[in-house]
């Protein structure tokens, strides 16, 4: 029984009011602020701070009733509870404490209507039934303590109110269950003793109805409506349908229902979502031959009824689709109606039977011949069956669109959304060549489509985590400038160029690598022009790629890199752009040499830093990694290794560090202990340390390998670039990287013969071992090992 707007009527006279218009939250803040001192105030009169009290309670219920958002309404009507609680606390020998214990009552009953509605709403929502029955039981106990006392106003309300909270507590279990019972059975006695008040003898009556309704009274329960309708201050016509109609329709009274609903001041919703209450009920109560042609005539009216309210945009249109999924069950329907069941099922969280019914409805269009009806309600099936984690099925059903040339716009997003359900499918443990092969044929076959961009996007992101930088790059940079995705793409393709070039650094391979870093820093830089109408965020996005592109070692230039950071930190930043922009900033002034500066940052970082970015830390500290490992010279490599050491430090200190973090940078800290000198330190960091399982690319693995070495843990050292090579494309520049590094570890360790045999067999496969400098480390190793024969 929906009663929201009883509120104020069954308290009416209990609180004094305030302005009418919601005051904004700063005020309503010092309104409150203000109020509470005067509460704690004792030279003031008692019965004027209970005043206050109740107002400052009223205040915060009145904020809660305006507030959209439920946890919101919630959080207020508990303050007021907790304000009156508080002050009955301290005020042990309050006269009005009944009155106090009404009103918090009276909001922790709001607080279970709140979550009732919303759960007619939203079904699939499990926390919405405990919340009501927890707020619902909270009330009950609270009444039970005041029922009772001198006849009047307060008594008359208790006890109404008490009946009221029993009645929609005893509504959240099976009707004839003995708990349900023994509660309406109490309500009625509670409401067997006229009010005196007169404003509220006409909702005592409704609630009488309604209690003697679903004990299967119907005669008395429509005496109680008719006397509710009649009294002084009738309930508003809402409520009153909220008993009647029930009534009606269990005697079969479906055209008097019809007229009541039609007849009573509420809104077209409302009263669409009666009709269609109506219909359902009068659909199954027909049955045999005879009834067929009126549950056709029911079936185009239901339809209307939602027709109507989808018109109206309006709230009720989920609980009609709710009830129409709940309510019967169809055997043959219209294509429409099958979509509307599908939806229903889909609110009240039954995705899977949702695309049951989306399949029906397909199977009617099809035997209509209407393909692009049938494929679009295949799209639907296909996007409930995604929703409830069936990729499989998802993608079954919607390749019965993507291959239907007849199928109409559904097709183009049936392509994507079926790469989407192969990706989650993958993901699961599963070949990416599905994948793969749905978004090439969702570029091949809709390439002017508005789902060519996010397939663009997709299948660069996925070919980028194939190794295959140079695709990506390609499609990343084809994504246009009006799109959404366009600043995702360009920082992307920006940021794959920046590890390019660091893992070409990391290798030290140097041909080329000027012409790469001037193609990825001209990118950038007409990134950042064409960027200019777009929001101020997708510009520091690129300013932040242009300072780490300038970051990288040997090629980069770390003051365009602290020119591009100053510029976007005068920008209104998020805190993860901001964070991002001073750890480049950090990084250049190392790079500068403004050492003492570098230093003074990471020292104030746990002032500055974003516990929420991670992963922006984590690249920051492999960058300055990068750069203390690619220093000529011992200076710069041990300043680097400072700052790195400054940063890592204090955050080892955080136990709630995720333990894949705390690995890595365990790890990192013990190298810029060795780039500093310090191998003792680093021996002790990494002691009882063992490499995370979930970090294994090459650039870790080299740099892993790397740290061995400079630990002349040259057996562990071979582990790793064995490991590399097994992991690597034969022939590409990493795996040649791989081949030297354990070369040279099998000649630390004396095992000449080894490392001989693994150069001349390199060299047989790969005569140029593998060029540039590269070859030339190899040249010297062989030469080494030739001189000590």
């Amino acid at each position: 029984m929906r009663r929201a707007m009883l509120f104020t009527a069954v308290i009416l006279g209990l609180v004094s009011s305030l302005r009418a218009q919601e005051p904004e939250l700063d005020e309503t803040r010092r309104h409150l602020n203000a109020m509470q001192q005067r509460l704690d105030d004792p030279t003031i009169d008692l019965g004027v701070r209970t005043d206050l009290a109740l107002e400052t309670a009223a205040t915060l219920d009145r904020s809660a009733r305006a507030e959209p958002k439920l946890d919101d309404k919630v959080t207020r009507w508990n303050a007021a509870v907790g304000l009156l609680d508080e002050f009955g606390k301290h005020n042990a020998e309050l006269p009005r404490k009944r009155e106090l214990g009404l009103q918090s009552a009276v909001y922790r009953w709001a607080t279970a209507r709140a979550w009732h509605d919303h759960h007619a709403l939203f079904p699939a929502d499990s926390r919405a039934v405990a919340e009501e029955t927890a707020a619902l039981d909270d009330a009950i106990a609270r009444l039970r303590l005041i029922v009772g006392g001198d006849p009047g106003r307060l008594t008359d309300n208790i006890r109404f109110r008490l009946a009221w909270a029993l009645t929609d507590r005893a509504a959240l279990e099976p009707l004839d269950s003995p708990t349900a019972r023994l509660r309406r059975d109490e309500a009625l006695d509670l409401l067997k003793k006229p009010p005196g008040e007169p404003s509220l003898a006409g909702f005592h009556a409704l609630l009488t109805a309604e209690l003697l309704r679903k004990e299967g009274n119907l005669d008395d329960a429509a005496v109680q409506v008719a006397a509710a309708a009649k009294a002084a201050t009738p309930p508003p016509d809402a409520e009153i349908l909220d008993v009647l109609i029930p009534i009606l329709l269990v005697r079969r009274g479906f055209t008097e229902a019809r007229k009541a609903a039609d007849a009573m001041t509420i809104s077209d919703p409302e009263k669409d979502l009666w009709r269609l209450r109506i219909d359902l009920a009068e659909w199954k109560d027909a049955s045999g031959d005879a009834a067929q042609a009126r549950r056709r005539e029911l079936v185009g009216d239901l339809l209307n009824q939602v027709q109507s309210l989808r018109n109206a945009h309006a709230a009720e249109l989920r609980l009609a689709l709710s009830e129409l999924a709940a309510g019967a069950t169809f055997d043959e329907a219209p294509v429409e109606l099958w979509d509307a069941v599908a939806e229903g099922h889909e609110i009240r969280g039954d995705s899977v039977k949702a695309a049951e019914m989306s399949e029906r409805a397909a199977a009617r269009a099809d035997a209509l011949g209407r393909r692009d009806q049938a494929a679009s309600s295949r799209l639907r099936a296909g996007g409930f069956l995604f929703q409830a984690g069936k990729y499989t099925n998802a993608d079954a059903v919607l390749e019965k669109v993507v291959s239907d040339r007849e199928a109409g716009p559904a097709r183009a997003r049936a392509g994507l959304l079926q790469a989407l359900a192969r990706a989650r499918a993958s993901a699961a443990g599963g070949s990416t060549d599905s994948y793969e092969h749905a978004l090439e044929r969702q570029l091949r076959e809709f390439p002017d489509d508005p789902t060519a961009i996010e397939a663009r996007w997709l299948l660069g992101v996925l070919e980028q985590s194939k190794g295959r930088t140079d695709r990506a790059l390609e499609l990343w940079k084809s994504v246009p400038l009006g799109s959404s995705r366009w600043i995702q793409a360009r920082t992307a393709a920006s940021e794959a160029s920046r590890h390019a070039l660091e893992d070409r650094v990391a290798a030290e391979e140097r041909e080329g690598l000027d012409s790469a870093f001037s193609r990825a820093e001209a990118f950038i830089e007409e990134s950042i022009d064409l960027a200019r109408p777009r929001p101020e965020s997708d510009r520091a996005e690129l300013l932040i790629a242009q300072s780490r592109l300038n970051l990288v070692p040997i090629v980069g230039k770390p003051a365009t890199a602290r020119d591009a950071t100053d510029r976007c930190l005068t920008m209104n930043l998020t805190a993860s752009q901001r964070y991002r922009a001073r750890l480049a900033r950090m990084i250049a002034m190392a790079a500068q040499g403004r050492y003492v500066e570098a230093e003074r940052e990471a020292q104030q970082h746990p002032h500055w830093v974003d516990p929420s970015d991670r992963a922006g830390l984590l690249d920051a500290v492999r960058q300055i990694d990068l750069n203390a490992a690619a220093s000529e010279t011992d200076l710069p490599q041990r300043r680097f290794g400072q700052v790195a050491r400054m940063l890592i430090q204090p955050l080892l200190q955080d136990p709630s560090l995720a333990d894949d973090l705390r690995n890595e940078l365990t790890f990192r800290l013990a190298r810029a202990m060795l780039f500093q000198g310090d191998a003792q330190a680093a021996q002790t960091t990494l002691q009882n340390w063992s490499p995370t399982t979930n970090r294994v690319d090459d650039r870790f693995l080299k740099d892993l390998a790397d740290a061995y070495f400079r630990l002349e843990a040259n057996e562990l050292a071979i582990d790793v670039e064995r490991l590399r090579i097994k992991k690597l494309a034969a022939g590409s520049p990493p795996w040649f990287d791989a081949r030297y590094g354990l070369a040279l570890a099998y000649y630390r360790l004396g095992r000449r013969k080894d490392a001989q045999q693994l150069i001349e067999g390199t060299a047989i496969l790969h005569p140029e071992l593998g060029g540039g400098r590269i070859r030339e480390k190899f040249i010297r190793l062989r030469q080494r090992l030739g001189s000590t024969q």
